[in-house]
Protein backbone atom coordinates (compact mmCIF):
# COMPACT_ATOMS: atom_id res chain seq x y z
CA UNK A 1 0.00 0.00 0.00
CA UNK A 2 1.47 3.24 -1.18
CA UNK A 3 2.63 5.56 2.34
CA UNK A 4 -0.28 7.50 3.52
CA UNK A 5 -0.81 11.15 3.05
CA UNK A 6 -1.43 13.69 5.19
CA UNK A 7 -5.02 15.38 5.32
CA UNK A 8 -3.77 18.36 3.29
CA UNK A 9 -1.51 16.27 0.65
CA UNK A 10 -4.30 14.27 0.39
CA UNK A 11 -6.82 16.76 -0.38
CA UNK A 12 -4.70 18.49 -2.49
CA UNK A 13 -4.43 14.92 -4.95
CA UNK A 14 -8.19 14.57 -5.01
CA UNK A 15 -9.33 18.38 -5.04
CA UNK A 16 -11.66 19.49 -8.13
CA UNK A 17 -10.04 22.12 -10.28
CA UNK A 18 -12.92 24.36 -9.14
CA UNK A 19 -13.21 24.15 -6.12
CA UNK A 20 -11.54 26.46 -3.16
CA UNK A 21 -8.68 25.33 -1.21
CA UNK A 22 -9.29 24.18 1.97
CA UNK A 23 -7.66 25.87 4.71
CA UNK A 24 -5.80 24.52 7.50
CA UNK A 25 -8.90 25.46 10.16
CA UNK A 26 -9.10 23.95 13.57
CA UNK A 27 -12.62 24.57 13.88
CA UNK A 28 -14.52 22.35 16.47
CA UNK A 29 -15.02 19.09 14.65
CA UNK A 30 -18.68 18.36 13.37
CA UNK A 31 -20.72 14.96 13.87
CA UNK A 32 -22.10 14.17 10.85
CA UNK A 33 -26.24 13.84 10.67
CA UNK A 34 -28.92 13.86 8.12
CA UNK A 35 -29.85 17.42 8.20
CA UNK A 36 -25.82 18.25 7.31
CA UNK A 37 -26.24 15.25 4.96
CA UNK A 38 -29.18 17.46 3.12
CA UNK A 39 -26.54 20.63 2.91
CA UNK A 40 -23.87 18.57 1.51
CA UNK A 41 -23.98 19.00 -2.26
CA UNK A 42 -25.97 16.50 -4.29
CA UNK A 43 -23.74 14.69 -6.39
CA UNK A 44 -20.54 15.52 -5.15
CA UNK A 45 -19.05 12.58 -5.97
CA UNK A 46 -18.63 13.28 -9.54
CA UNK A 47 -15.15 15.16 -9.94
CA UNK A 48 -14.05 17.48 -12.15
CA UNK A 49 -12.73 14.81 -14.72
CA UNK A 50 -15.99 12.93 -14.59
CA UNK A 51 -14.12 9.82 -12.80
CA UNK A 52 -15.47 8.26 -9.93
CA UNK A 53 -12.35 8.75 -7.40
CA UNK A 54 -10.67 6.08 -5.53
CA UNK A 55 -9.50 6.68 -2.04
CA UNK A 56 -6.18 7.78 -0.86
CA UNK A 57 -4.49 6.09 2.29
CA UNK A 58 -4.31 8.86 5.02
CA UNK A 59 -2.91 8.46 7.92
CA UNK A 60 -5.28 8.01 10.65
CA UNK A 61 -4.01 10.60 13.34
CA UNK A 62 -4.57 12.98 10.94
CA UNK A 63 -8.38 12.13 11.32
CA UNK A 64 -8.48 11.93 15.55
CA UNK A 65 -10.97 14.94 14.83
CA UNK A 66 -13.78 12.53 13.15
CA UNK A 67 -16.23 11.23 15.12
CA UNK A 68 -16.68 7.08 14.91
CA UNK A 69 -18.77 6.25 18.24
CA UNK A 70 -20.19 3.02 17.64
CA UNK A 71 -20.84 0.39 19.51
CA UNK A 72 -18.65 -2.62 20.57
CA UNK A 73 -20.80 -5.22 19.85
CA UNK A 74 -22.23 -3.72 16.26
CA UNK A 75 -22.72 -6.19 13.97
CA UNK A 76 -20.95 -3.99 11.13
CA UNK A 77 -18.08 -3.07 13.28
CA UNK A 78 -17.55 -6.29 14.23
CA UNK A 79 -17.54 -7.31 10.36
CA UNK A 80 -15.21 -4.61 9.46
CA UNK A 81 -12.94 -5.58 12.16
CA UNK A 82 -12.18 -9.24 10.83
CA UNK A 83 -12.12 -8.19 7.62
CA UNK A 84 -8.69 -6.04 8.76
CA UNK A 85 -7.72 -8.63 10.77
CA UNK A 86 -7.71 -10.71 7.47
CA UNK A 87 -5.80 -7.65 5.92
CA UNK A 88 -8.40 -6.66 3.71
CA UNK A 89 -8.25 -3.43 2.37
CA UNK A 90 -11.59 -1.58 3.24
CA UNK A 91 -13.54 0.32 1.21
CA UNK A 92 -12.39 3.85 1.06
CA UNK A 93 -14.38 6.24 3.77
CA UNK A 94 -16.21 9.46 2.71
CA UNK A 95 -15.23 13.03 4.07
CA UNK A 96 -16.54 16.10 2.66
CA UNK A 97 -14.86 19.50 3.28
CA UNK A 98 -15.98 22.87 3.56
CA UNK A 99 -13.80 25.90 2.38
CA UNK A 100 -12.97 27.36 5.97
CA UNK A 101 -11.79 23.25 6.09
CA UNK A 102 -14.17 22.29 8.23
CA UNK A 103 -14.62 18.19 8.05
CA UNK A 104 -17.42 15.74 7.89
CA UNK A 105 -17.56 12.04 7.69
CA UNK A 106 -20.09 11.16 5.16
CA UNK A 107 -19.70 8.07 5.15
CA UNK A 108 -17.93 4.65 6.91
CA UNK A 109 -18.28 5.38 10.09
CA UNK A 110 -17.97 1.71 11.10
CA UNK A 111 -14.53 0.86 9.19
CA UNK A 112 -13.34 4.28 10.15
CA UNK A 113 -13.88 2.52 13.76
CA UNK A 114 -12.57 -0.44 13.41
CA UNK A 115 -9.45 1.06 11.88
CA UNK A 116 -8.42 2.71 15.35
CA UNK A 117 -9.80 -0.39 17.11
CA UNK A 118 -7.25 -3.01 15.45
CA UNK A 119 -4.38 -0.60 14.95
CA UNK A 120 -4.25 0.58 11.29
CA UNK A 121 -2.12 3.14 10.46
CA UNK A 122 -4.09 4.74 7.62
CA UNK A 123 -7.17 4.23 5.87
CA UNK A 124 -8.34 5.27 2.57
CA UNK A 125 -9.95 8.35 2.15
CA UNK A 126 -12.07 10.01 -0.47
CA UNK A 127 -12.13 13.68 0.08
CA UNK A 128 -14.81 16.02 -1.70
CA UNK A 129 -14.77 19.55 -1.67
CA UNK A 130 -18.28 21.24 -1.19
CA UNK A 131 -18.93 25.16 -2.35
CA UNK A 132 -20.74 26.16 1.23
CA UNK A 133 -19.49 26.53 5.10
CA UNK A 134 -21.29 23.47 6.55
CA UNK A 135 -22.22 26.35 9.48
CA UNK A 136 -23.95 28.38 6.69
CA UNK A 137 -25.58 25.63 4.83
CA UNK A 138 -27.17 23.72 8.15
CA UNK A 139 -28.48 27.24 9.22
CA UNK A 140 -30.54 27.75 5.79
CA UNK A 141 -31.55 24.18 6.04
CA UNK A 142 -34.22 25.21 9.00
CA UNK A 143 -36.57 26.99 6.90
CA UNK A 144 -36.40 24.55 4.06
CA UNK A 145 -38.76 21.76 3.98
CA UNK A 146 -36.53 18.68 4.48
CA UNK A 147 -36.77 16.05 1.23
CA UNK A 148 -38.93 12.88 2.39
CA UNK A 149 -36.50 10.09 2.84
CA UNK A 150 -35.63 7.86 0.48
CA UNK A 151 -36.79 4.08 0.84
CA UNK A 152 -37.09 1.12 -0.96
CA UNK A 153 -40.75 -0.75 -1.75
CA UNK A 154 -40.38 -4.02 -0.75
CA UNK A 155 -41.50 -7.12 -2.62
CA UNK A 156 -41.23 -9.73 -0.10
CA UNK A 157 -38.81 -10.02 2.63
CA UNK A 158 -35.26 -10.32 0.37
CA UNK A 159 -36.52 -8.15 -2.53
CA UNK A 160 -37.76 -4.55 -3.50
CA UNK A 161 -39.06 -2.90 -6.50
CA UNK A 162 -35.78 -0.78 -8.12
CA UNK A 163 -36.28 3.17 -7.10
CA UNK A 164 -36.25 3.54 -11.46
CA UNK A 165 -39.20 2.87 -13.70
CA UNK A 166 -38.94 -0.88 -14.91
CA UNK A 167 -38.92 -1.32 -18.76
CA UNK A 168 -40.36 -4.72 -19.60
CA UNK A 169 -40.65 -4.69 -23.33
CA UNK A 170 -36.88 -3.47 -23.69
CA UNK A 171 -35.68 -6.47 -24.39
CA UNK A 172 -38.66 -6.92 -27.18
CA UNK A 173 -37.76 -4.07 -28.74
CA UNK A 174 -34.09 -4.51 -29.48
CA UNK A 175 -33.01 -3.87 -33.27
CA UNK A 176 -31.46 -6.49 -34.31
CA UNK A 177 -28.37 -4.68 -35.23
CA UNK A 178 -27.86 -3.63 -31.30
CA UNK A 179 -27.90 -7.03 -29.84
CA UNK A 180 -24.41 -7.78 -30.45
CA UNK A 181 -23.48 -4.66 -29.11
CA UNK A 182 -25.36 -4.62 -25.96
CA UNK A 183 -23.70 -7.71 -25.48
CA UNK A 184 -20.46 -6.39 -25.85
CA UNK A 185 -21.02 -3.86 -23.54
CA UNK A 186 -21.16 -6.02 -20.75
CA UNK A 187 -18.42 -8.07 -21.63
CA UNK A 188 -16.17 -5.24 -22.84
CA UNK A 189 -16.94 -2.53 -20.05
CA UNK A 190 -13.80 -1.00 -20.08
CA UNK A 191 -13.83 0.26 -23.41
CA UNK A 192 -16.60 2.34 -22.88
CA UNK A 193 -16.40 6.26 -21.52
CA UNK A 194 -17.14 7.26 -18.12
CA UNK A 195 -20.02 9.64 -18.09
CA UNK A 196 -22.24 11.14 -15.32
CA UNK A 197 -25.83 10.30 -15.76
CA UNK A 198 -28.81 11.95 -13.51
CA UNK A 199 -30.41 8.92 -11.47
CA UNK A 200 -33.84 10.41 -12.08
CA UNK A 201 -33.47 9.68 -15.85
CA UNK A 202 -32.38 5.88 -15.92
CA UNK A 203 -34.93 2.84 -16.46
CA UNK A 204 -34.28 -0.38 -14.75
CA UNK A 205 -34.03 -3.65 -16.73
CA UNK A 206 -34.75 -6.12 -14.01
CA UNK A 207 -38.15 -5.81 -12.21
CA UNK A 208 -36.20 -6.36 -8.34
CA UNK A 209 -33.51 -5.77 -6.50
CA UNK A 210 -31.75 -8.06 -3.67
CA UNK A 211 -33.21 -5.90 -0.54
CA UNK A 212 -30.19 -7.03 1.63
CA UNK A 213 -27.55 -6.09 -1.12
CA UNK A 214 -28.62 -2.77 -1.58
CA UNK A 215 -28.48 -2.21 2.17
CA UNK A 216 -24.98 -3.53 2.20
CA UNK A 217 -23.71 -1.08 -0.88
CA UNK A 218 -25.69 1.71 1.34
CA UNK A 219 -23.49 1.21 3.95
CA UNK A 220 -20.05 0.77 2.82
CA UNK A 221 -20.10 3.01 -0.43
CA UNK A 222 -20.33 0.54 -3.15
CA UNK A 223 -17.32 0.13 -4.81
CA UNK A 224 -15.41 -2.57 -7.72
CA UNK A 225 -17.17 -2.09 -11.30
CA UNK A 226 -18.61 1.23 -12.41
CA UNK A 227 -22.30 0.71 -13.45
CA UNK A 228 -23.20 -0.06 -17.13
CA UNK A 229 -26.09 2.60 -18.83
CA UNK A 230 -27.10 1.66 -22.72
CA UNK A 231 -29.19 4.45 -24.90
CA UNK A 232 -30.93 2.04 -27.10
CA UNK A 233 -33.89 4.77 -27.73
CA UNK A 234 -32.92 8.07 -28.18
CA UNK A 235 -33.41 9.80 -24.65
CA UNK A 236 -33.81 6.70 -23.16
CA UNK A 237 -30.91 5.11 -20.84
CA UNK A 238 -31.41 1.82 -19.41
CA UNK A 239 -29.51 0.17 -16.93
CA UNK A 240 -27.93 -2.86 -18.22
CA UNK A 241 -25.54 -3.72 -14.95
CA UNK A 242 -25.29 -1.98 -11.96
CA UNK A 243 -29.02 -2.03 -10.41
CA UNK A 244 -27.78 -2.42 -6.88
CA UNK A 245 -24.89 0.04 -7.19
CA UNK A 246 -27.38 2.66 -8.39
CA UNK A 247 -30.60 2.11 -6.28
CA UNK A 248 -27.59 2.09 -3.21
CA UNK A 249 -26.48 5.23 -4.71
CA UNK A 250 -29.93 6.86 -4.93
CA UNK A 251 -30.97 5.87 -1.29
CA UNK A 252 -27.55 8.09 -0.11
CA UNK A 253 -29.36 10.47 -1.87
CA UNK A 254 -27.30 10.62 -4.62
CA UNK A 255 -28.58 12.71 -7.72
CA UNK A 256 -26.08 11.63 -9.79
CA UNK A 257 -23.81 9.03 -10.52
CA UNK A 258 -20.32 8.37 -12.75
CA UNK A 259 -21.14 5.15 -15.22
CA UNK A 260 -19.43 3.23 -18.24
CA UNK A 261 -22.20 4.69 -21.13
CA UNK A 262 -22.82 3.17 -24.53
CA UNK A 263 -25.12 5.02 -27.02
CA UNK A 264 -26.28 2.31 -28.94
CA UNK A 265 -28.86 4.58 -30.51
CA UNK A 266 -27.08 4.67 -34.38
CA UNK A 267 -27.45 1.54 -36.96
CA UNK A 268 -24.36 -0.52 -37.31
CA UNK A 269 -23.78 -2.56 -39.74
CA UNK A 270 -24.17 -6.20 -37.82
CA UNK A 271 -27.45 -7.47 -38.71
CA UNK A 272 -29.25 -10.90 -37.62
CA UNK A 273 -31.71 -11.43 -40.08
CA UNK A 274 -29.84 -14.88 -41.51
CA UNK A 275 -28.56 -16.54 -38.91
CA UNK A 276 -26.10 -18.76 -39.77
CA UNK A 277 -26.59 -21.01 -36.34
CA UNK A 278 -30.80 -21.42 -35.84
CA UNK A 279 -31.97 -20.64 -32.42
CA UNK A 280 -32.34 -23.81 -30.28
CA UNK A 281 -29.52 -25.88 -31.90
CA UNK A 282 -27.22 -27.45 -29.64
CA UNK A 283 -23.51 -27.24 -30.13
CA UNK A 284 -20.23 -27.70 -28.60
CA UNK A 285 -16.86 -26.48 -28.59
CA UNK A 286 -14.48 -27.90 -31.15
CA UNK A 287 -11.89 -29.77 -29.05
CA UNK A 288 -8.85 -27.85 -30.43
CA UNK A 289 -10.41 -24.47 -28.76
CA UNK A 290 -11.04 -25.43 -26.04
CA UNK A 291 -7.80 -24.12 -24.00
CA UNK A 292 -8.32 -20.83 -25.94
CA UNK A 293 -9.91 -19.64 -22.29
CA UNK A 294 -10.26 -20.62 -19.05
CA UNK A 295 -13.92 -20.90 -19.75
CA UNK A 296 -14.27 -22.57 -22.69
CA UNK A 297 -11.63 -24.99 -21.32
CA UNK A 298 -14.19 -25.66 -18.38
CA UNK A 299 -17.17 -26.01 -20.39
CA UNK A 300 -15.37 -29.17 -22.25
CA UNK A 301 -17.69 -31.62 -24.11
CA UNK A 302 -21.22 -29.93 -22.36
CA UNK A 303 -23.37 -28.93 -25.23
CA UNK A 304 -24.83 -25.35 -25.41
CA UNK A 305 -27.81 -24.71 -26.72
CA UNK A 306 -27.88 -21.51 -29.32
CA UNK A 307 -29.57 -17.87 -27.86
CA UNK A 308 -28.74 -15.45 -31.18
CA UNK A 309 -25.76 -15.25 -33.70
CA UNK A 310 -24.75 -12.90 -36.30
CA UNK A 311 -22.71 -12.19 -39.19
CA UNK A 312 -20.76 -9.34 -39.29
CA UNK A 313 -20.89 -7.90 -42.65
CA UNK A 314 -17.85 -5.06 -43.12
CA UNK A 315 -15.05 -3.58 -41.52
CA UNK A 316 -12.24 -5.45 -39.49
CA UNK A 317 -14.61 -8.27 -38.75
CA UNK A 318 -15.35 -9.13 -42.59
CA UNK A 319 -16.94 -12.63 -42.81
CA UNK A 320 -16.91 -13.20 -38.57
CA UNK A 321 -19.68 -14.97 -37.38
CA UNK A 322 -20.54 -14.61 -33.79
CA UNK A 323 -23.09 -16.74 -31.14
CA UNK A 324 -24.30 -16.07 -28.06
CA UNK A 325 -24.32 -19.12 -26.68
CA UNK A 326 -26.08 -20.30 -23.42
CA UNK A 327 -24.78 -23.65 -21.55
CA UNK A 328 -26.06 -25.49 -18.23
CA UNK A 329 -24.44 -28.59 -17.21
CA UNK A 330 -24.40 -30.06 -13.85
CA UNK A 331 -20.53 -28.62 -13.97
CA UNK A 332 -20.91 -25.53 -15.66
CA UNK A 333 -24.01 -23.09 -16.54
CA UNK A 334 -23.82 -19.40 -18.38
CA UNK A 335 -23.90 -17.64 -21.49
CA UNK A 336 -21.40 -17.20 -23.51
CA UNK A 337 -21.46 -13.72 -25.91
CA UNK A 338 -19.14 -13.10 -28.57
CA UNK A 339 -17.79 -16.58 -29.50
CA UNK A 340 -17.19 -17.21 -32.90
CA UNK A 341 -19.18 -19.50 -34.99
CA UNK A 342 -16.07 -21.54 -36.22
CA UNK A 343 -14.90 -23.04 -32.78
CA UNK A 344 -18.29 -25.04 -32.54
CA UNK A 345 -19.64 -28.12 -34.19
CA UNK A 346 -23.31 -27.57 -34.18
CA UNK A 347 -24.53 -31.46 -32.37
CA UNK A 348 -28.59 -31.32 -33.32
CA UNK A 349 -30.58 -28.80 -35.44
CA UNK A 350 -34.07 -28.00 -34.02
CA UNK A 351 -37.13 -29.99 -35.71
CA UNK A 352 -41.00 -29.02 -36.26
CA UNK A 353 -43.46 -31.69 -34.79
CA UNK A 354 -43.65 -33.30 -38.06
CA UNK A 355 -39.72 -33.80 -37.99
CA UNK A 356 -39.06 -31.23 -40.73
CA UNK A 357 -36.12 -30.01 -40.11
CA UNK A 358 -36.29 -25.90 -38.89
CA UNK A 359 -33.04 -25.36 -41.07
CA UNK A 360 -30.74 -22.72 -40.45
CA UNK A 361 -32.13 -19.52 -41.85
CA UNK A 362 -35.05 -18.41 -40.53
CA UNK A 363 -37.41 -16.58 -43.13
CA UNK A 364 -39.21 -13.22 -42.05
CA UNK A 365 -42.35 -12.36 -42.92
CA UNK A 366 -44.37 -9.37 -43.26
CA UNK A 367 -48.54 -9.44 -42.78
CA UNK A 368 -50.40 -6.36 -43.90
CA UNK A 369 -53.89 -5.24 -43.43
CA UNK A 370 -56.33 -1.98 -43.97
CA UNK A 371 -57.04 -0.31 -40.73
CA UNK A 372 -60.46 -0.52 -40.00
CA UNK A 373 -61.20 2.10 -37.20
CA UNK A 374 -59.91 5.36 -35.90
CA UNK A 375 -60.95 6.67 -32.86
CA UNK A 376 -59.94 10.57 -33.28
CA UNK A 377 -60.83 11.79 -29.51
CA UNK A 378 -58.89 8.60 -27.93
CA UNK A 379 -55.61 8.30 -30.23
CA UNK A 380 -57.11 4.50 -31.10
CA UNK A 381 -56.60 2.53 -34.35
CA UNK A 382 -57.94 -0.99 -35.10
CA UNK A 383 -58.48 -3.91 -37.62
CA UNK A 384 -57.30 -7.26 -38.82
CA UNK A 385 -53.83 -7.87 -38.29
CA UNK A 386 -54.10 -10.39 -40.72
CA UNK A 387 -56.39 -13.15 -41.75
CA UNK A 388 -55.45 -16.71 -42.46
CA UNK A 389 -58.57 -18.55 -43.59
CA UNK A 390 -61.80 -17.74 -44.92
CA UNK A 391 -64.72 -20.14 -44.90
CA UNK A 392 -62.31 -23.17 -44.45
CA UNK A 393 -59.67 -22.27 -47.11
CA UNK A 394 -56.14 -20.71 -46.00
CA UNK A 395 -55.43 -17.57 -47.47
CA UNK A 396 -52.18 -17.09 -49.59
CA UNK A 397 -50.64 -13.76 -48.87
CA UNK A 398 -48.60 -11.39 -51.48
CA UNK A 399 -45.13 -12.96 -50.98
CA UNK A 400 -46.52 -16.65 -50.92
CA UNK A 401 -46.80 -17.79 -47.55
CA UNK A 402 -49.58 -18.96 -45.79
CA UNK A 403 -49.75 -19.13 -41.93
CA UNK A 404 -52.40 -21.72 -40.21
CA UNK A 405 -54.36 -20.76 -37.80
CA UNK A 406 -52.38 -22.95 -35.12
CA UNK A 407 -49.34 -21.27 -35.94
CA UNK A 408 -50.71 -17.25 -35.81
CA UNK A 409 -52.38 -18.03 -32.27
CA UNK A 410 -48.78 -18.80 -30.62
CA UNK A 411 -47.18 -15.77 -32.70
CA UNK A 412 -50.51 -13.27 -31.34
CA UNK A 413 -49.99 -14.36 -27.63
CA UNK A 414 -45.92 -13.97 -28.12
CA UNK A 415 -46.65 -10.34 -29.28
CA UNK A 416 -49.03 -9.67 -26.31
CA UNK A 417 -46.96 -11.68 -23.73
CA UNK A 418 -43.15 -10.10 -24.73
CA UNK A 419 -43.84 -7.08 -26.68
CA UNK A 420 -47.44 -4.95 -27.22
CA UNK A 421 -45.64 -2.13 -28.15
CA UNK A 422 -46.35 -0.75 -32.29
CA UNK A 423 -43.00 0.67 -34.30
CA UNK A 424 -42.90 3.17 -37.50
CA UNK A 425 -42.31 1.27 -40.72
CA UNK A 426 -40.53 -1.08 -38.34
CA UNK A 427 -37.90 0.94 -37.72
CA UNK A 428 -38.99 3.76 -35.03
CA UNK A 429 -39.90 1.61 -31.71
CA UNK A 430 -42.19 2.60 -29.11
CA UNK A 431 -44.90 4.69 -31.38
CA UNK A 432 -48.05 3.50 -29.32
CA UNK A 433 -49.16 0.49 -26.98
CA UNK A 434 -51.14 -2.31 -27.90
CA UNK A 435 -54.66 -2.23 -26.57
CA UNK A 436 -56.76 -5.11 -27.83
CA UNK A 437 -55.84 -8.20 -29.47
CA UNK A 438 -57.90 -11.63 -30.27
CA UNK A 439 -57.27 -14.37 -33.02
CA UNK A 440 -61.02 -15.15 -33.80
CA UNK A 441 -60.46 -18.87 -34.69
CA UNK A 442 -63.95 -21.12 -35.36
CA UNK A 443 -63.87 -22.58 -32.16
CA UNK A 444 -63.67 -19.61 -30.24
CA UNK A 445 -66.57 -17.80 -31.99
CA UNK A 446 -68.55 -21.12 -31.71
CA UNK A 447 -67.68 -20.79 -28.34
CA UNK A 448 -68.31 -17.34 -27.46
CA UNK A 449 -71.87 -18.16 -29.45
CA UNK A 450 -72.71 -21.21 -27.57
CA UNK A 451 -71.74 -19.33 -24.08
CA UNK A 452 -74.04 -16.07 -24.87
CA UNK A 453 -77.36 -18.47 -25.57
CA UNK A 454 -76.47 -20.53 -22.51
CA UNK A 455 -77.18 -16.97 -20.54
CA UNK A 456 -80.14 -16.00 -22.88
CA UNK A 457 -78.64 -13.86 -25.14
CA UNK A 458 -80.00 -15.30 -28.76
CA UNK A 459 -76.22 -14.53 -30.16
CA UNK A 460 -75.29 -14.75 -34.07
CA UNK A 461 -71.95 -15.34 -34.76
CA UNK A 462 -70.01 -16.45 -38.26
CA UNK A 463 -66.97 -14.11 -39.54
CA UNK A 464 -66.60 -16.56 -42.06
CA UNK A 465 -63.04 -16.12 -41.30
CA UNK A 466 -60.01 -16.97 -39.40
CA UNK A 467 -57.81 -13.77 -38.36
CA UNK A 468 -56.46 -11.70 -35.62
CA UNK A 469 -57.87 -8.15 -34.82
CA UNK A 470 -56.59 -5.69 -32.24
CA UNK A 471 -55.88 -1.95 -31.82
CA UNK A 472 -53.59 0.56 -30.10
CA UNK A 473 -53.02 3.53 -28.72
CA UNK A 474 -50.74 6.17 -30.74
CA UNK A 475 -48.45 7.68 -28.51
CA UNK A 476 -46.23 9.33 -31.30
CA UNK A 477 -47.60 13.06 -32.24
CA UNK A 478 -45.87 12.30 -35.81
CA UNK A 479 -47.10 9.03 -36.53
CA UNK A 480 -50.98 10.30 -35.07
CA UNK A 481 -50.77 13.19 -37.60
CA UNK A 482 -49.58 10.83 -40.09
CA UNK A 483 -52.59 8.55 -39.75
CA UNK A 484 -55.46 11.14 -39.47
CA UNK A 485 -54.09 12.87 -42.85
CA UNK A 486 -54.96 9.21 -44.57
CA UNK A 487 -51.46 8.42 -45.07
CA UNK A 488 -50.72 5.24 -42.47
CA UNK A 489 -54.05 3.17 -43.66
CA UNK A 490 -53.00 -0.52 -42.97
CA UNK A 491 -51.17 -2.21 -40.27
CA UNK A 492 -48.03 -4.00 -40.74
CA UNK A 493 -46.78 -7.10 -38.73
CA UNK A 494 -43.23 -8.28 -39.46
CA UNK A 495 -41.68 -11.50 -37.78
CA UNK A 496 -39.70 -13.94 -38.70
CA UNK A 497 -40.59 -17.75 -39.14
CA UNK A 498 -39.60 -20.80 -41.39
CA UNK A 499 -41.04 -21.93 -44.65
CA UNK A 500 -41.73 -25.08 -45.49
CA UNK A 501 -43.49 -26.42 -48.65
CA UNK A 502 -47.23 -26.97 -48.20
CA UNK A 503 -48.59 -30.51 -48.43
CA UNK A 504 -49.88 -31.20 -52.05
Amino acid sequence: MPAPLSFLDALKAQAEGSAAPASASTAAPLSFGKALAQAVEKGHFRHADGKFRVGTPVALADLEDIAADVPDDDAGLLDAIAKLQAGEVPPPIDIAVDPDGNRVLVRGKKRLAAARKTGQASIPVRFTQVKEVFGKATAGAASVTPAPPRTLQPIDDKTSYPPFPYDQTVFARLRPDQVPRFLGVLTDRERWPLQTVKLDQLLAMQNRVDTGKVMAKVENGGGGHEPIVVMLEPGRLHIADGHHDLAAAWLRGEDEKAVRFADLTPITNVLKADMPVAPGALVRVKEEHRADNWFLEQVGDALGEVIASWIVQEGENTGKVALAVEWLTPGICGMYRGLDAAKVDVVTTPTLDDGVSKGTSPDRFTLSANICKVDDDQRLVFGWFSIVEIDGQPVTDREGDRIAPNELEPAAYGHVLNARVASDTHVLIGVGKLVESCVFTVEKQQAMVASLIAMGIPAVMDLHCVGWWGGYYITDDKVWAEIKAGNYVSFSIGGTGTRTPAAG
